[in-house]
């Protein structure tokens, strides 16, 4: 189950929710945006920063969005975040369910 809600939705957008139980984190800034999910019982999912973090603890996503150095990720629709995050959880699971 998926649950969730933006926190911010401008300069950076921010969601928060629940994967499958997981919590999870989405964070869109300056020109990327992370996706972190923390596996590991009473782990906060914005400690998870890079996949090497994430190894047996969660998972990790990142992607440049935008033109380099540019701030178009902080101000992307909120209908682009919603699809990022839809992309995000068919990836964790079809990788999970592998």
């Amino acid at each position: 189950m998926l649950d969730y809600r933006f926190t911010c939705d401008a300069a950076p957008v921010q969601a928060e929710g629940t994967l499958d139980g997981h919590p999870f984190y989405f964070r869109a800034r300056g020109d990327h945006w992370t996706f972190s999910l923390a596996e590991e019982p009473g782990l906060d999912p914005v400690y998870i920063d890079s996949a090497e973090s994430a190894a047996g603890r969660g998972y990790f996503l990142s992607a440049q969005y935008g033109a380099p150095g540019s701030f178009a990720a902080g101000y992307m629709a909120l209908a682009e975040g919603r699809d990022l995050i839809g992309e995000c959880v068919r990836r964790y699971r079809a990788e999970r369910s592998a």
